[in-house]
Protein backbone atom coordinates (compact mmCIF):
# COMPACT_ATOMS: atom_id res chain seq x y z
CA UNK A 1 0.00 0.00 0.00
CA UNK A 2 3.00 2.20 0.86
CA UNK A 3 5.04 3.53 -2.29
CA UNK A 4 7.70 5.93 -0.48
CA UNK A 5 8.07 7.37 2.80
CA UNK A 6 6.16 10.71 1.41
CA UNK A 7 3.34 8.35 1.01
CA UNK A 8 2.61 7.98 4.66
CA UNK A 9 3.69 10.98 5.54
CA UNK A 10 1.27 12.81 3.24
CA UNK A 11 -1.95 10.86 4.50
CA UNK A 12 -1.55 12.51 8.17
CA UNK A 13 -3.21 15.84 6.40
CA UNK A 14 -6.20 13.72 6.04
CA UNK A 15 -6.69 13.97 9.81
CA UNK A 16 -5.66 17.63 10.29
CA UNK A 17 -7.83 19.86 8.30
CA UNK A 18 -11.21 18.61 7.42
CA UNK A 19 -11.17 20.35 3.85
CA UNK A 20 -8.47 18.30 2.88
CA UNK A 21 -10.26 15.47 2.41
CA UNK A 22 -12.10 16.78 -0.35
CA UNK A 23 -9.99 19.01 -2.27
CA UNK A 24 -6.54 18.51 -4.56
CA UNK A 25 -3.29 18.01 -2.31
CA UNK A 26 0.35 17.47 -3.16
CA UNK A 27 2.03 16.96 -0.01
CA UNK A 28 6.32 17.69 -0.03
CA UNK A 29 8.10 15.04 2.04
CA UNK A 30 11.71 16.79 2.51
CA UNK A 31 14.05 15.58 4.30
CA UNK A 32 16.84 13.34 3.51
CA UNK A 33 15.00 12.84 -0.31
CA UNK A 34 12.02 14.39 -1.53
CA UNK A 35 8.97 13.01 -2.48
CA UNK A 36 5.33 13.71 -2.21
CA UNK A 37 1.98 12.53 -2.28
CA UNK A 38 -0.84 14.06 -4.67
CA UNK A 39 -4.16 13.29 -2.95
CA UNK A 40 -7.71 13.76 -4.40
CA UNK A 41 -10.60 13.72 -2.49
CA UNK A 42 -8.81 11.56 0.50
CA UNK A 43 -7.14 9.23 -2.29
CA UNK A 44 -3.69 9.18 -3.19
CA UNK A 45 -2.59 8.44 -6.69
CA UNK A 46 -0.62 5.51 -7.65
CA UNK A 47 1.54 4.54 -10.72
CA UNK A 48 2.45 1.15 -12.29
CA UNK A 49 6.16 1.78 -11.35
CA UNK A 50 5.68 3.67 -8.23
CA UNK A 51 6.81 7.47 -9.33
CA UNK A 52 3.67 9.10 -8.74
CA UNK A 53 4.93 11.97 -6.24
CA UNK A 54 8.84 10.98 -6.76
CA UNK A 55 9.31 15.24 -7.74
CA UNK A 56 13.02 14.99 -6.09
CA UNK A 57 13.62 13.51 -9.58
CA UNK A 58 12.06 15.84 -11.58
CA UNK A 59 14.48 18.02 -13.24
CA UNK A 60 14.66 21.56 -12.55
CA UNK A 61 18.37 22.54 -13.59
CA UNK A 62 19.31 20.59 -17.12
CA UNK A 63 22.69 22.44 -17.18
CA UNK A 64 23.77 21.40 -13.08
CA UNK A 65 26.71 19.31 -13.29
CA UNK A 66 26.23 16.86 -10.02
CA UNK A 67 24.33 13.38 -10.45
CA UNK A 68 21.74 12.13 -8.46
CA UNK A 69 21.45 8.94 -7.07
CA UNK A 70 18.91 8.11 -9.82
CA UNK A 71 21.33 8.58 -12.60
CA UNK A 72 20.02 11.91 -13.76
CA UNK A 73 21.58 15.79 -13.80
CA UNK A 74 19.73 18.77 -11.94
CA UNK A 75 17.04 16.84 -9.89
CA UNK A 76 15.46 18.90 -7.80
CA UNK A 77 16.65 16.93 -4.78
CA UNK A 78 20.14 17.58 -5.34
CA UNK A 79 19.41 21.36 -5.56
CA UNK A 80 17.80 21.75 -2.86
CA UNK A 81 19.94 19.52 -0.41
CA UNK A 82 22.05 20.25 2.39
CA UNK A 83 25.50 19.88 0.50
CA UNK A 84 24.23 21.90 -1.53
CA UNK A 85 23.19 24.95 0.33
CA UNK A 86 26.89 23.81 2.33
CA UNK A 87 29.05 24.14 -0.86
CA UNK A 88 27.16 27.64 -1.81
CA UNK A 89 28.31 28.60 1.82
CA UNK A 90 31.98 28.28 0.99
CA UNK A 91 32.34 32.21 1.03
CA UNK A 92 31.67 32.57 4.44
CA UNK A 93 29.02 34.75 5.39
CA UNK A 94 29.48 38.11 7.37
CA UNK A 95 30.65 37.81 10.68
CA UNK A 96 28.04 39.25 12.30
CA UNK A 97 25.23 36.78 11.01
CA UNK A 98 23.99 33.76 12.76
CA UNK A 99 25.42 31.66 10.00
CA UNK A 100 28.95 32.63 10.32
CA UNK A 101 30.94 29.58 11.14
CA UNK A 102 28.60 26.97 10.34
CA UNK A 103 29.80 26.30 7.00
CA UNK A 104 30.15 22.67 7.51
CA UNK A 105 27.54 21.83 9.61
CA UNK A 106 23.91 24.42 8.99
CA UNK A 107 21.07 22.91 9.11
CA UNK A 108 17.90 24.29 7.36
CA UNK A 109 16.10 25.35 10.77
CA UNK A 110 18.93 27.61 11.25
CA UNK A 111 18.84 29.24 7.95
CA UNK A 112 15.15 29.68 7.86
CA UNK A 113 15.55 31.09 11.76
CA UNK A 114 18.14 33.57 10.40
CA UNK A 115 16.42 34.35 7.44
CA UNK A 116 13.16 35.01 9.91
CA UNK A 117 15.54 37.31 11.71
CA UNK A 118 15.90 39.22 8.40
CA UNK A 119 19.84 38.41 7.92
CA UNK A 120 20.89 38.74 4.35
CA UNK A 121 23.29 35.64 3.67
CA UNK A 122 20.45 33.60 5.05
CA UNK A 123 17.82 34.74 2.80
CA UNK A 124 19.69 35.06 -0.24
CA UNK A 125 19.80 30.95 0.78
CA UNK A 126 16.04 31.14 1.28
CA UNK A 127 15.65 32.48 -2.04
CA UNK A 128 17.34 30.55 -4.23
CA UNK A 129 15.86 27.22 -2.48
CA UNK A 130 12.03 29.11 -2.97
CA UNK A 131 13.69 29.38 -6.53
CA UNK A 132 14.16 26.23 -6.96
CA UNK A 133 10.42 24.61 -5.44
CA UNK A 134 8.88 27.43 -7.67
CA UNK A 135 10.05 25.78 -10.51
CA UNK A 136 8.77 22.49 -9.65
CA UNK A 137 5.66 23.55 -8.31
CA UNK A 138 5.10 25.04 -11.31
CA UNK A 139 5.30 22.10 -13.68
CA UNK A 140 3.32 20.42 -11.43
CA UNK A 141 0.65 22.83 -11.59
CA UNK A 142 0.43 22.54 -15.31
CA UNK A 143 -0.37 18.61 -14.97
CA UNK A 144 -1.89 18.47 -11.49
CA UNK A 145 -3.39 22.09 -10.37
CA UNK A 146 -3.42 21.46 -6.55
CA UNK A 147 -5.81 23.10 -4.67
CA UNK A 148 -3.45 23.48 -1.68
CA UNK A 149 0.72 22.50 -1.48
CA UNK A 150 1.79 21.19 2.34
CA UNK A 151 5.36 21.13 3.04
CA UNK A 152 6.39 18.56 5.98
CA UNK A 153 9.87 17.93 7.21
CA UNK A 154 13.02 20.63 6.47
CA UNK A 155 10.73 22.94 4.82
CA UNK A 156 7.77 22.64 7.35
CA UNK A 157 9.65 24.91 9.19
CA UNK A 158 10.46 27.80 6.24
CA UNK A 159 9.20 31.39 7.37
CA UNK A 160 7.98 33.53 5.83
CA UNK A 161 10.27 34.87 3.32
CA UNK A 162 10.47 31.25 1.81
CA UNK A 163 6.79 31.49 1.16
CA UNK A 164 7.13 35.30 -0.12
CA UNK A 165 9.75 34.17 -2.19
CA UNK A 166 8.16 30.75 -3.53
CA UNK A 167 4.65 33.23 -4.50
CA UNK A 168 6.90 35.61 -6.31
CA UNK A 169 8.35 33.24 -8.27
CA UNK A 170 5.30 31.48 -9.15
CA UNK A 171 3.44 34.90 -9.93
CA UNK A 172 5.72 35.53 -13.40
CA UNK A 173 3.44 33.07 -15.25
CA UNK A 174 0.77 34.82 -16.16
CA UNK A 175 -2.33 31.92 -16.40
CA UNK A 176 -2.13 31.89 -11.99
CA UNK A 177 -4.88 33.39 -10.75
CA UNK A 178 -5.10 36.85 -9.54
CA UNK A 179 -4.67 35.05 -5.68
CA UNK A 180 -1.96 32.27 -6.67
CA UNK A 181 -2.21 28.91 -7.96
CA UNK A 182 -2.50 27.34 -4.46
CA UNK A 183 -2.71 27.46 -0.76
CA UNK A 184 0.59 26.72 0.63
CA UNK A 185 0.89 25.12 3.97
CA UNK A 186 3.76 25.13 6.50
CA UNK A 187 3.97 21.39 8.96
CA UNK A 188 6.46 21.94 11.32
CA UNK A 189 5.56 18.84 13.10
CA UNK A 190 8.50 15.97 12.99
CA UNK A 191 8.28 13.42 10.79
CA UNK A 192 7.80 10.53 13.21
CA UNK A 193 4.65 11.91 14.51
CA UNK A 194 3.46 12.55 10.43
CA UNK A 195 4.68 8.91 9.71
CA UNK A 196 2.81 7.71 13.10
CA UNK A 197 -0.78 9.74 11.59
CA UNK A 198 -0.51 8.72 7.98
CA UNK A 199 -0.08 4.98 8.92
CA UNK A 200 -3.03 5.00 11.58
CA UNK A 201 -5.31 6.53 9.04
CA UNK A 202 -4.08 3.58 6.40
CA UNK A 203 -4.77 0.65 8.82
CA UNK A 204 -8.09 2.54 9.52
CA UNK A 205 -9.20 2.69 6.19
CA UNK A 206 -7.64 -0.83 4.45
CA UNK A 207 -8.32 -2.45 8.05
CA UNK A 208 -10.17 -1.17 10.97
CA UNK A 209 -13.15 -0.15 9.03
CA UNK A 210 -13.20 -3.54 6.82
CA UNK A 211 -16.28 -5.19 8.74
CA UNK A 212 -15.57 -8.69 6.74
CA UNK A 213 -12.10 -8.89 8.84
CA UNK A 214 -13.57 -9.21 11.62
CA UNK A 215 -16.30 -11.27 10.93
CA UNK A 216 -16.69 -14.81 12.46
CA UNK A 217 -16.49 -17.60 9.52
CA UNK A 218 -18.41 -20.76 10.55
Amino acid sequence: LVENAGKTTGRSVLLSRAELRSSRVLTLFTSWGISGCLLQNGRPLNGRNSLIGEIGHMTVEPSDTEVCGCGMKGCLERLVSLKRVRQMMKSPPAKESPLYGLEESVSFSQIFSASSAQDRDARTLVRYLAECFASALHNICLIYNPDYVVFQGDFGQADLYFDECLKMALGDFRYYPQEGAFETIYDARGLFELDAQGGWFMLNEYYFNTVELYMDVL
